[in-house]
């Protein structure tokens, strides 16, 4: 039986994808779940550093009263 990506005959205890195609998808896919990971931390990361807003971030005491009624 041969591999279904490169067609290289598959060794004893391999199903459909030999070892060596088998690896470079898993390292593919990793690298992509990486990719979203550090993505997905700069988009969050700007609406955390908003959420941690203290009184010094603004002009005015009344200005923060403002703020933390708008965002509990």
């Amino acid at each position: 039986m041969k591999c279904i990506v490169c067609g290289v005959l598959l060794k004893e205890g391999e199903d459909l994808i030999c070892k060596s195609c088998e690896d470079q998808i898993r390292s593919e896919a990793l690298g992509k779940k990486e990719a979203v990971k550090k993505e997905t931390f700069k988009i969050t990361k700007g609406q955390e550093y908003q959420k941690k807003k203290t009184i010094k971030d603004f002009k005015s005491l009344a200005e923060y009263l403002e703020y933390l009624k708008k965002n509990p």
